[in-house]
Formats: structure tokens, C-alpha cells, sequence
């Protein structure tokens, strides 16, 4: 383990990593209330979903969870976890973060932060100079290149949670109340399973995790697991019905608790969970690891009637077992993946499924009910037929409430996996033949697509649009019309809430360049995107906000000569002598006051610029900033990326 201090900095690996808030419990001392904060490229969240903490204890992407808190040993400690790999590709910084519950962090003893991976404590950071903060930020966990970093940064906050929200850019204040089943400042400690309990186990919690390489801090859910029912034939009273397969590994039905395990040596990789539930109340499956204890949770429901299908990976080491708490009739099967229901042209149906997809590449277009009046939530995620790990899955969709959206799936064959409780419907699009070598060069042309009606009129103006849609959430846009390899002008137009990202995609449908990425409201730009030389430019659209989106030629590009400005993203086209170009920068507030922050970069490239990389940089400011830069001769590609107001004009012209 490694031992840093306040500013210091160490790798961490890229895998998911559990993070232990800790200090000694002490009459009279406050308790820490720990919180994960989502940061973009700018060092803001990009909604209030980006802050994780006990009463929002999971990010809708699943990559970081709050996993509540727990004694032991004299500690008490608050427990958090980043997976790391499944972080969206917007999130640069994961801040640590944690207010003091009845006082301030000087009266905190004892305060560190630990980072454990593989249930080894990998780096430690002891807070030594804490005093009247009654909100801190502990540390950061940061990318660089290919690698994740954790600095040290012990920042407080005499202003408490509510100063901390500003800095991050989070409308809702911070929760500065007690901890959940607090009294008299000493947290509860939970219930174990199998204990009586007044009510049935929050399905927002995540699993119990067993960690105990900190300090003697007592892990939530590290209770034994009592002894349960014995196995119930498959003909019990109360049976659910399910329709008959071939190669079932395990078929049990039953009511009430129950441990079931497959006695059939199951080889390593994926396995399907069936499952079919009826009557009223609870219904809760886990997985269980090598010491018994809850690992992966698969079902929580108080549907009446449940039908659904998850993936889990068997580890091939020891018999895969299941745990269920229910008070219902139920059947569990365990089935081999080739059991999956093929995704061929459309599906409706209810409930978790996997499907399996041979295909060529395509587009998934997937609608969810948003679950009636409790707003459930939808995920989509796709994995190759033999993931290693249930953390190899690839996040397409995750949204709460009413969801209609499109994304890419790649070449078959593929698991497509769903994760809801509410009705939904797949239906695939844009399937398109393989290529062969000697007509991939060129595309046959193909009409571009009526635009939708805009939420907003774009402002610029050309005859010969390839591509105008328009929409709301997530989508993939593809150019269908005919092209050549070179640059086209990418227009978009985002409405007043929420974040709006853009990437190209490469040919396996993988994130390429970053076009766009902001917060502003209302936001409207233009980027300049290279078309390949042997497929169509494909671009995808994070947000959940309506927007609109043109593809335009270059002769669109906006004319530099003279005085140009602009208030975000612009690309101008320059054809005038060799000169000079004055920049001035206002900031991302306009206000061109001294100090003030924000982005400025210009590039310079050439007309026929055929690779993203083959541009100039010759400005990149993180405040106001004014400058002269050398134009070359035209003609010339002129690309601002910016946030906020900026001018430019064309000086040094000779006679």
C-alpha cells in the first residue's frame, strides 16, 4: 500500500475500486457523510445525478454507488465504490468528497482515506490539517492517457456542503442531515440477513461487500448467512409454470427462502438466470461468492407477476449458487447462453431479458413505458457471447422514466442484455450489407432523411444539407448521402437543461473524436468532423435534452475577412494573403474581466484535411486571453472551439 500525502499523487488500477472514508469514534466527535461528485472536462457535473452520496446512493450509469456506512473496531467508516472501467468516456475527475454530520472536520480524529482493489489496499491519505471545515474534499481520482491517478487533495470548506455545490456546479444543495438510522450521533449497525427486520431490504442498496483490510472497520452485509430451507422439488404446491427447454443446467421452483446450487460442473464465462414469480411481495435473487455471502444481485421486485432473464458468470472454479428471500411461489432455471432469445427484426416484451444477436452491423432502436407511475428505470447493455467478468458488459442505455432512443450494435454474434422491469420493444434499423474490398471504397448514394421538426431553427443556411434531424436523448446519426474522405462542418443546436456530448464513431462503432461537450443552455455550435475514406461518418449524441443537428460542406463554413464573432464552436474558411490574426477571448462569462475562466483554443488546417490529427494549434487558454497569431495563405481552415464570447479579425494585410 501506498502512503501519500496532502498533494500527492499515485496510479491506481483501472478496475473497480472501493474507497473507505475513516476516522476513530469518539464521544461528543462528528460522524463523515462521504459523497462521490462526476466531474466533465471543465471540472463541473453534469447534472445533479453526478453526485453520489447516501439518499442517491447510485449513479444511473452503475460505475459508482455509495455502499453506506459501518463500525468496528473503535472506526466508523463511510463506503463508496468507482468501477472505474465503466465510467463514461465525459468524466475526467471522480472527486472524494464528505461533509461533517454535528460539527467540523478539526473534531474528526483520526480522518484518513483508504482505496482498496482485489480487497487490497492499494494508497492511504491521512488528513492532518483539518480545523473549522465543515465540508471537505479528501481526494480525486483523475485520468491520464490510458491510466487512472489519485491525488491527495484535503480542501475544506468553512462555507459547508452548500459552498462545495457551487464550486462543483450543482443546483441542489449538498444533504447535510444525519445519516441514515442515526441516534444520538452513533450509526445502527444493519441487519444482517435472515434477521427480522420492519421492513423488506431497500433494493436500492447495493450488495454487501467484503472488505477487511482497513483498519478493523466492520464491512455492511459481512454477517453469516443463516441457514436456510432445504431444496424444494420442481412439482412443489404453487409451482410458476415456465415453457419447457432443452439443457437446463438447474430447475427449481418452490416458495419462500431458499439456497439453490448447480451441482453440474458449469464451465468458466456466461450462463442465463431465468426466472417466473407470481403472487404479492417481495422477490429478491443474489448470487453467492466462495464464503457464501451475497455477491451479485440479479433480481428486487414486488412486481405480481415477474418474467425475466439475467446474464451471470459462472467462475468455473466452484458450483454456481443463488440465494432467494421471497415469500412468493417462484421457479428459478439456470440455462446456457445459447438459450437466448435471437434478436432477428423486433421484440416486445416486459421484464429483464438476453438476447442474442448473428448479425452485420446495425442500429438498435429500443422504447421503454418508464414503468407507470414509480418511474422505473432501463439498461442496455451489449458483451461478446464469453465475458470474463460481469463488469465486460458495454453500457448503451440508462435512463429513468419514459425512454425512446437509438444506438449501434456491432457485428454479431453479440448478447444484447436488458435490465427493467416495465414494457419495452427493440426493433432493428439500418442493416447494411458487408462490403466487399473492391466496392468499399465508395458507397452507393442514398437519399438523405426528411428532417424531423426542430425544436429550434439552425442558423445557418445552405441548399445542400446532407443530413438535418432532429430529436431528444440519445440517438446515433448516420450520412448516408454521398461523400468523399475530408472534412465536413458538424451543426448543433442543444435546448436549456441537462449536457449535451458528440463523438464520431469509428468502424467498430467505438467513440473516436470529441466533437462537442457541454453544459451551456441553449447551447450552438459547429466542429468540423473528416469523413472516412470507406464508410459513412456515424455520430453519437449523449444527452438528455432535445437537439438538433446538421451535416454541412465546407461551403458552408463561415467567411473570415475582417471582424468575426462568435460565442461557441465556429469553423471559418479564410482565402486572403498571408496575415495576421487578432484574438481576444471574454471568458466562459462574458464579462472580459480579469481572472475570469474558461476555454479558448484555435487550430488551422487545410480545406483537404483527411486525418483529425493533421491540424495547428495555435491557441489553447483556460482564461481571458487576447493574442496575434500568422495566418498562411489561403486557402485556409479556421476552427474555434470555445466557451463563451470571443472576437477575431484579420489584420497586417499588405496593400
Amino acid at each position: 500500500m501506498v502512503n501519500i500525502i496532502k498533494g500527492g499523487n499515485t496510479t491506481v488500477p483501472a478496475q473497480p475500486v472501493r474507497i473507505a472514508v475513516c476516522h476513530r469514534q469518539q464521544p461528543g466527535a462528528p460522524a463523515v457523510n462521504a459523497y462521490l461528485l462526476l466531474l466533465d472536462a471543465r471540472g463541473r457535473v453534469r447534472g445533479d445525478a453526478d453526485l453520489v452520496f447516501r439518499s442517491q446512493p447510485q449513479h444511473p450509469s452503475g460505475a459508482a454507488r455509495h455502499l453506506g456506512p459501518s463500525e468496528g473496531g473503535g472506526q466508523r467508516a463511510d463506503w463508496l465504490e468507482v468501477d472505474l472501467r465503466r465510467l463514461e468516456p465525459s468524466v475526467e475527475r471522480v472527486v472524494i468528497a464528505g461533509s461533517a454530520d454535528g460539527g467540523t472536520f478539526g473534531a474528526m480524529p483520526g480522518l484518513y482515506v483508504q482505496l482498496t482493489a482485489n480487497d487490497a489496499a492499494v494508497v492511504e491519505y491521512r488528513v492532518e490539517d483539518a480545523s473549522t471545515e465543515t465540508a471537505f474534499v479528501l481526494g480525486e481520482l483523475y485520468r491520464r492517457g490510458e491510466l487512472w491517478k489519485f491525488r491527495a487533495v484535503g480542501q475544506g470548506y468553512d462555507s459547508g456542503p452548500a459552498g462545495m455545490a457551487a464550486d462543483f456546479g450543482i443546483a441542489a444543495a449538498f444533504p447535510d442531515g444525519p445519516p441514515r438510522n442515526a441516534a444520538a450521533g452513533a450509526q445502527s449497525p444493519i441487519a444482517p440477513v435472515g434477521s427480522a427486520a420492519p421492513s423488506a431490504p431497500d433494493p436500492r442498496w447495493p450488495k454487501p461487500i467484503m472488505v477487511s483490510k482497513v483498519r478493523g472497520a466492520v464491512v455492511p452485509g459481512t454477517a453469516a448467512v443463516p441457514a436456510l430451507s432445504a431444496a424444494v422439488p420442481a412439482s412443489a404446491p404453487g409451482a410458476v409454470a415456465l415453457p419447457p427447454v432443452a439443457d437446463a443446467h438447474l430447475e427449481r421452483s418452490g416458495r419462500g427462502n431458499d439456497i439453490l446450487t448447480v451441482e453440474t460442473p458449469l464451465p468458466a464465462g456466461p450462463v442465463i438466470i431465468e426466472v417466473a414469480v407470481d403472487g404479492e411481495g417481495d422477490f429478491i435473487l443474489y448470487t453467492l461468492n466462495k464464503a457464501d455471502r451475497e455477491d451479485e444481485l440479479l433480481f428486487s421486485t414486488r412486481e405480481p407477476a415477474l418474467r425475466g432473464r439475467r446474464l451471470v458468470i459462472a467462475s468455473g472454479k466452484r458450483a454456481l449458487r443463488l440465494k432467494v428471500m421471497s415469500g412468493r411461489a417462484w421457479t428459478v432455471r439456470v440455462l446456457p447462453v445459447t438459450a437466448a432469445r435471437p434478436l432477428i427484426d423486433r421484440i416486445e416484451t416486459r421484464g429483464a431479458e438476453v438476447l442474442r444477436y448473428d448479425g452485420a452491423p446495425a442500429d438498435l432502436r429500443v422504447r421503454y413505458d418508464g414503468g407507470g407511475k414509480r418511474r422505473g428505470h432501463f439498461a442496455v447493455y451489449t458483451a461478446r457471447p464469453e465475458p470474463a467478468h460481469r463488469f465486460d458488459h458495454e453500457l448503451h442505455v440508462s435512463e429513468s422514466g419514459r425512454v425512446k432512443t437509438t444506438f449501434p450494435l456491432t457485428e454479431g454474434p453479440l448478447l444484447v442484455l436488458v435490465e427493467t422491469n416495465g414494457s419495452w420493444s427493440a426493433e432493428l434499423g439500418g442493416l447494411k450489407e458487408q462490403p466487399s474490398p473492391a466496392s468499399a471504397a465508395v458507397p452507393a448514394p442514398a437519399p438523405v432523411q426528411a428532417p424531423a421538426p426542430a425544436p429550434q431553427s439552425v442558423r445557418a443556411t445552405a441548399t445542400d444539407v446532407l443530413l438535418e434531424r432532429s430529436g431528444r436523448g440519445y440517438d446515433v446519426l448516420t450520412v448516408e448521402a454521398p461523400y468523399r474522405c475530408g472534412p465536413l462542418i458538424v451543426e448543433a443546436r442543444a435546448g436549456d437543461d441537462g449536457y449535451f456530448v458528440m463523438y464520431t464513431l469509428d468502424r467498430v462503432n467505438e467513440d473516436e473524436e470529441l466533437l462537442f461537450n457541454t453544459t451551456q443552455p441553449g447551447f450552438h455550435g459547429r466542429a468540423l468532423a473528416v469523413t472516412p475514406a470507406d464508410r459513412p461518418l456515424r455520430l453519437k449524441i449523449e444527452t438528455d435534452d432535445e437537439w438538433t443537428v446538421r451535416v454541412l460542406p465546407l461551403s458552408a463554413a463561415l467567411p473570415l475577412a475582417g471582424r468575426v464573432r462568435g460565442a461557441g464552436p465556429e469553423v471559418l474558411h479564410y482565402t486572403g494573403p498571408v496575415a495576421d490574426l487578432a484574438i481576444r477571448y471574454l471568458g466562459e462569462d462574458g464579462s472580459g474581466a480579469r481572472g475570469a475562466t474558461g476555454w479558448f483554443a484555435l487550430w488551422k488546417a487545410s480545406p483537404d484535411l483527411a486525418d483529425f490529427d493533421d491540424r495547428d494549434l495555435l491557441v489553447n487558454e483556460t482564461k481571458v486571453a487576447e493574442a496575434t497569431v500568422p495566418l498562411t495563405e489561403g486557402p485556409l481552415l479556421v476552427l474555434v472551439e470555445a466557451e463563451g464570447p470571443w472576437t477575431v479579425e484579420v489584420r497586417g494585410i499588405p496593400q
